[in-house]
């Protein structure tokens, strides 16, 4: 019989198997778009540590810097959490930011909300 702990572990760990998939997934479509663009990829970092505040992935190109927050199931407060993230991000690089969220099941609210806030959204 499976314990209440042993399932949250398992939850976990699916949860982290989900989002590290999504992040390559991401990275995959937005190198084809930044093949297609004017922009050079310059720099590629998953978790990556700006002024201590944790990126899920950081792409910088010769141009600007993308900074993606991945979710298995996003919500308006993670699309929050990326606008401030990227306000991290641009004191570092002084450079374009764009928004990237990312995630396998992003409800229609979300979207809305996400590309309200100037953030493309991809869905898995």
């Amino acid at each position: 019989m499976w314990c209440s702990e042993t399932m949250s572990r398992v939850e976990l760990g699916l949860g982290a198997l989900t989002e590290a998939t999504i992040t390559k997934f991401v990275y995959d479509d937005l190198r084809e778009e930044i093949a297609l663009s004017s922009e050079k990829i310059v720099s590629i970092k998953r978790s990556a540590l700006v002024n201590n505040v944790e990126i899920d992935l950081l792409v910088e190109t010769d141009k600007s810097v993308y900074v993606v927050e991945v979710k298995v199931k996003p919500r308006q407060r993670d699309v929050d959490e990326l606008v401030k993230k990227a306000e991290e991000v641009q004191k570092v690089f002084r450079k374009l930011v764009k928004l990237v969220l990312a995630g396998a099941r992003v409800g229609r609210e979300v979207v809305a909300y996400a590309r309200s806030r100037n953030a493309n959204v991809y869905t898995y």
